[in-house]
């Protein structure tokens, strides 16, 4: 992935900052551009669904260690999303048989507007409620994605000092490695497409139908960033992120009172 400085994220849109500053909804800077992280490549679509034996694709020759059983099984749930809205695996699922072509970030909204085009509020309440089933997971995840990292260290260092390791377990352990790497890249497309598919949702959002709820959900979005600059840059054994309270690019303090009356959770 190729993306740009996560500041850009708080980059000025002139235009949405002049309709929302008219509508009594001043903000600070205005909402990103879709794609502040750069566009993903390759068919997310084909990464929504997950076997239901996880392990299956890795190398066979090698023991498979509690670490990686814990990433494949986390990260399936991820790609399913069978714990939360399943928004995900709906849109992909939806255009590959409607039209056989590749979601893209901004199918989300589309969705999103189709299910919930009599309620405004419920739409809001959408992206923050899938946005927070997503951040509920991260955690989990990163610490995951860390000991499969450390698992695949420790081998090559046990490896290295053993003389008698055979060839053949060897070649295992370079293929293990590059079947983890790319389970967890195939990770980060998928979160950098969510992110992205959020970002454009809340604009198109703002554009149409301006509303204060924006701030909760903009302020979840930036928690969001965090984790999704953590996994650009390949940093998921750095510390924990901290919980703090929701941060908003839009002027004016956010309550968590006033937070759960702007977002009804969407049913």
């Amino acid at each position: 992935m190729t993306g740009r400085s996560i500041l850009l994220r708080n980059a000025a849109v002139p235009a949405i900052r002049t309709a929302i500053s008219v509508l009594g909804l001043s903000i600070v800077s205005a909402c990103s551009t879709a794609g502040d992280f750069g566009r993903i490549e390759g068919d997310v679509a084909a990464l929504a669904y997950q076997p239901a034996d996880t392990t299956a694709g890795l190398a066979s020759s090698l023991a498979i260690s509690d670490e990686e059983r814990d990433f494949q099984s986390r990260l399936q749930r991820f790609m399913n999303m069978d714990q939360g809205s399943g928004w995900f695996a709906d849109v992909t699922r939806k255009l590959r048989i409607s039209t056989g072509k590749q979601p893209t970030e901004q199918d989300y909204f589309i969705w999103l507007r189709d299910d919930y085009s009599g309620s405004i509020a419920g739409a809001y309440g959408r992206i923050g409620n899938d946005v927070q089933t997503d951040l509920l997971t991260l955690p989990g995840l990163f610490t995951s994605i860390c000991g499969v990292e450390r698992v695949d260290q420790q081998r090559h260092i046990a490896a290295g000092q053993i003389p008698t390791t055979p060839p053949e377990t060897l070649a295992g352990l370079e293929e293990r490695r590059m079947q983890n790497q790319q389970d967890i890249a195939d990770f980060g497309r998928v979160l950098h497409f969510r992110y992205n598919s959020y970002s454009y949702a809340l604009e198109q959002m703002l554009v149409e139908a301006p509303s204060e709820s924006a701030r909760y959900v903009d302020a979840k979005l930036s928690e969001l960033a965090e984790y999704l600059g953590r996994s650009e840059n390949n940093a998921y054994c750095d510390a924990q992120i901290r919980a703090e309270a929701p941060r908003s690019r839009f002027a004016g303090p956010i309550e968590q009172a006033s937070a759960g009356q702007n977002m009804p959770v969407a049913l």
